[in-house]
């Protein structure tokens, strides 16, 4: 509450920024629009990483893993580089640090196998 003002939503909310517009504010005004204007931008960005991972092979077969969405598969093709680089998986699992070396050497039947990030 500010200036005798109380909207029973959370901030940024569609109902939120409903009762918002309906104050006769000139600050206030002018606040929506810039969050209209990032909103847009925000929209821009998002519509190119999405065509881009379209686009892009690697990023096409990483969105197969569930939890992978566009975002994410671009930025792990990108971090990946080009996989032909690999002999192998256990090469391209010690390269993203997924497992340490040593883990990678001793596989024991007693030890709980896990994807911890070494670090």
């Amino acid at each position: 509450m500010m200036n005798n003002i109380c909207i029973g939503a959370h901030p940024f909310a569609k109902e939120f920024m409903r009762e918002l517009s309906k104050i006769e504010d000139v600050r206030i005004k002018s606040y929506l629009r810039l969050v209209d204007a990032l909103d847009a931008e925000i929209r821009d960005a998002l519509d190119i990483v999405v065509q881009r991972a379209k686009d892009n092979h690697d990023a096409k077969l990483l969105m197969t893993i569930p939890g992978i969405s566009y975002y994410s598969a671009l930025l792990i093709a990108s971090e990946i580089g080009e996989i032909d680089r690999f002999n192998d998986s256990s090469s391209l699992v010690a390269y993203a640090g997924l497992f340490s070396p040593f883990d990678l050497f001793v596989r024991r039947e007693d030890v709980p196998w896990s994807n911890n990030k070494a670090g």
